[in-house]
């Protein structure tokens, strides 16, 4: 009976299913018993369903607890089914919806941590939103325990927004599932939307009455040596300066939410962000620390007209640096940008002459990494006090 329901040969499982010797609980050597091979399939002809429902059948005579049986990966029937559902308009959810009503446990998890929900989403289906199917499940569930986290630390939505799954997203969400839970990770479902390239999403999140950090780091694995100016403890006043590895290996390589953002020049999103600063977490000096590094020069040049209060400009990133500091740190330029925002630091008195929290001056950062440029400026436009 296993082997004719893993290679599908129809007739022969009914057949056996009528055998009165036939037993439907014997397993294999991957602890999968003849159910659990013949769900394990996208198509489901009608003859495919009739033979299901007299399999049903036969193990409801033996009991009801026989069709939560765990299989390979503590699999249970309703995982296996949910996991090879197409997901499609067209899709028939009979076998899901036979198995909820024969008290198919909802709640178990599987050796990944994986309840039925989560593997509506696992799958790369054509239809890319599997709606019937995942509305079926939630209502099973009488909408709860929609947060639940998978080994990785994953909820149901947290895969629904990495598979872009729009609508199944949305009734999630209208039925109080949480953005903000984050993974193993410390990726939060907004986290894991930026980074899977979702916009759309991403604009309908931030207009959720949520709190929602940006400044927020995400951490992908790197391998980067990071190099910092250091001063010498011998020389306290003198111009002795080296660099100094910190580290040749850089396993984690964090970036801000705002970082992504702008990294990907979602202006849409951009827009809503810049209107409500304080409301995302974010300063003045985080987007422009943003702006300059990914390149986005009329970002920062549209943010020099939108300061309202000048005092943001004196802002320091969490190094202690300000804006003087992040452009000196700057290898390639761009003349025409930096002779603008250099006159507009100049005219709002930005100090060009305070230390960072390792002691390094802007001006310091620039000779280190000939940034010519922003030296020649110094020296034109602070002369008297180099």
């Amino acid at each position: 009976m296993i082997l004719a329901c893993k290679l599908q040969f129809l007739p022969i499982v009914r057949d056996l299913l009528n055998h009165s010797k036939c037993d439907l609980l014997a397993y294999d050597n991957q602890h999968n018993q003849a159910l659990h091979y013949y769900l394990a399939i996208s198509i489901r002809s009608d003859e495919y369903l009739e033979i299901f429902h007299l399999f049903i059948e036969k193990l409801k005579l033996i009991g009801n607890d026989t069709l939560s049986s765990p299989g390979k990966s503590s699999r249970t029937p309703l995982h296996i089914a949910v996991y090879h559902n197409l997901g499609t308009v067209d899709t028939v959810n009979d076998i899901e919806q036979t198995l909820i009503d024969n008290e198919c446990s909802l709640l178990m998890k599987d050796n990944l941590g994986n309840l039925p929900l989560h593997n509506v989403f696992l799958v790369n289906r054509s239809g890319g939103d599997p709606v019937e199917l995942c509305l079926l499940i939630v209502q099973a569930m009488k909408y709860n325990s929609l947060d639940t986290k998978n080994n990785e630390g994953n909820t149901p939505l947290h895969l629904a927004v990495i598979k872009a799954s729009t609508v199944c997203v949305m009734l999630l969400l209208k039925h109080h599932a949480s953005l903000l839970i984050e993974n193993n990770l410390s990726n939060s479902v907004i986290t894991s939307c930026i980074v899977s390239n979702h916009l759309n999403l991403l604009i309908t999140f931030l207009h959720q009455p949520v709190d929602i950090d940006l400044s927020r780091l995400y951490t992908k694995s790197g391998g980067n040596a990071s190099i910092e100016l250091s001063k010498t403890p011998e020389d306290n006043e003198g111009w002795i300066w080296k660099f100094a590895i910190i580290s040749t290996t850089k396993p984690d390589e964090q970036y801000s939410l705002i970082h992504l953002i702008i990294q990907r020049n979602w202006q849409g999103a951009l827009s809503l962000i810049l209107d409500e600063l304080d409301r995302f977490h974010l300063r003045y000096i985080q987007v422009f620390e943003a702006a300059i590094f990914n390149g986005r020069l009329n970002l920062v040049l549209r943010l020099t007209s939108s300061v309202k209060n000048r005092t943001a400009l004196g802002e320091k990133n969490s190094h202690g640096r300000n804006l003087f500091h992040i452009i000196a740190n700057i290898e390639q330029h761009d003349m025409q940008f930096l002779e603008k925002f250099l006159n507009y630091l100049h005219i709002n008195h930005v100090d060009w002459n305070v230390p960072d929290k390792y002691g390094s001056y802007p001006l310091h950062y620039a000779c280190a990494i000939q940034n010519i440029p922003l030296i020649n400026f110094l020296q034109k436009k602070y002369s008297n006090e180099l």
